[in-house]
């Protein structure tokens, strides 16, 4: 079991550049207050750097509050399990199934897409966001490969990582390798899948359901609303390597995703410096 408590004193100022900002804009202050409760589960072992074997899980609950904002109660609930399975030797098929929810008089907004400490962030801006839903906090949710940040995003998420580690030097070698460049090389092959949604049944087409009203300036007052449905689901799948550099441990992941509607004719480059789930 584990558990924390956190307090975060936030201060926006605002730039004043003339009058009317100077009379109308105002400094926002505000003091976070928050706990968190976990239950870890964990008898993996490692086996080697970024392979591990056997089964890990956790169950946690988070609540924030605003102290400036009465009605910014916050809470979410969580769970993340991962297995490691021993294919061969040292090649291991790791699995990770992951989701959270949130709730109160504010939400959590979690961005589906990427993955973590991504050195080439790319971000969809087509993507709305929810007018109709109180955000108070926002998150990422990594990793989804061959997508970008904000594919998808809504108060809860489900997500599914699924890829076989291959350390072909360490594999084939026999004695142990001194170059930690040639130890911690590692092929992978990965597939990726999640959705993020807002109601409680995330392909209700009030979840991906978005407005572009089109105004024509020339033949007012012409107005057109369309919309489109989104469907929640999507996924991505790839091959990628990592290694050891100079002490940093380098993710280089080709990845091609599918966006609810089509697959991308090409690939999304993923560089990153951090080890996989």
């Amino acid at each position: 079991m584990r558990w924390s408590f956190a307090y975060s004193n936030e201060r926006l100022s605002c730039l004043y550049t003339d009058k009317i900002s100077l009379e109308q804009l105002k400094d926002v202050k505000e003091n976070w207050v928050s706990a968190h409760v976990e239950f870890v589960h964990d008898n993996a072992k490692t086996i080697q750097f970024n392979i591990p074997n056997g089964f890990k899980y956790k169950l946690y609950g988070d609540y924030f509050f605003n102290a400036n904002d009465k009605k910014s109660h916050i809470f979410s609930f969580g769970f993340d399990a991962r297995h490691y399975q021993k294919v061969f030797k040292n090649i291991i098929w790791a699995n990770r199934v992951s989701g959270a929810w949130s709730f109160g008089a504010q939400k959590i907004l979690y961005f589906l897409g990427g993955v973590d400490t991504w050195l080439n962030p790319k971000y969809d801006y087509n993507i709305p966001i929810s007018p109709n839903v109180n955000y108070g906090l926002q998150a990422p949710v990594t990793n989804l490969r061959g997508l970008p940040q904000n594919i998808r995003n809504g108060n809860n998420y489900l997500l599914l990582n699924s890829e076989l580690r291959v350390p072909i030097f360490s594999l084939i070698a026999k004695k142990p390798l001194k170059s930690a460049f040639l130890q911690d090389f590692q092929l992978v092959g990965f597939f990726d899948a999640g959705l993020a949604y807002n109601l409680a049944n995330p392909f209700n087409k009030d979840n991906s359901l978005s407005k572009e009203v089109v105004n024509d300036p020339i033949r007012q007052p012409i107005v057109v609303t369309v919309n489109y449905y989104r469907n929640p689901f999507v996924f991505g799948a790839g091959a990628g390597v990592r290694t050891n550099i100079l002490g940093y441990f380098v993710r280089v992941d080709a990845a091609w995703g599918h966006n609810g509607l089509e697959f991308a004719k090409k690939p999304m480059w993923h560089i990153s410096l951090s080890k996989d789930f």
